[in-house]
């Protein structure tokens, strides 16, 4: 029979589950990245045709503009991804020294200003968070969209034989 308590192993499991969460914030990033260079291939490959009219229009609005759009947003995501890691770094770095100073009863003059500044980069964190979840939904949304009327454009052309 084990002898840890419930609150060690709420402790392990939310350590776990961030070091997923950590894990799975990076991979967006990276992922964005891919998703850019292989759009940048496709994009390559269909203008190597030479056939492909990337003018026409998907509600109203041009292919063209949903693959930058889609860039664009991408990027974000990268970018948040990115911003995310480090705002996570400095946060545990300031709750672990907040944390050994309150174990060790050691009185440092900045506690205040550490304080303000973790509640601060918890709040930066937590947005970067939603933003980077957000922005790669909407990228992938526009990219789909782009890929799936430019190749739909692409079969038409295949079938009539031009």
């Amino acid at each position: 029979m084990s002898n840890t308590t419930a609150g060690e192993k709420f402790e392990e499991a939310q350590h776990k589950t961030h070091e997923i969460f950590l894990s799975v914030i990076g991979k967006i990033g990276l992922f964005s990245a891919g998703i850019i260079s292989l759009s940048i291939t496709f994009v390559g490959y269909l203008t190597s045709n030479g056939k492909v009219d990337f003018s026409i229009k998907f509600l109203h609005v041009p292919i063209y503009m949903y693959l930058f759009t889609s860039w664009i947003i991408l990027v974000v995501a990268l970018i948040f991804s990115l911003a995310y890691q480090w705002f996570e770094g400095k946060y545990m770095y300031s709750s672990y020294l907040l944390n050994w100073t309150k174990q060790e009863k050691v009185y440092v003059e900045k506690i205040p200003s550490f304080s303000k500044k973790n509640k601060l980069n918890y709040k930066i964190r937590n947005r970067l968070k939603k933003i980077t979840f957000i922005s790669f939904a909407l990228g992938l949304v526009f990219l789909i969209i782009f890929a799936i009327s430019s190749t739909y454009q692409l079969l038409e052309l295949c079938k009539n034989g031009t």
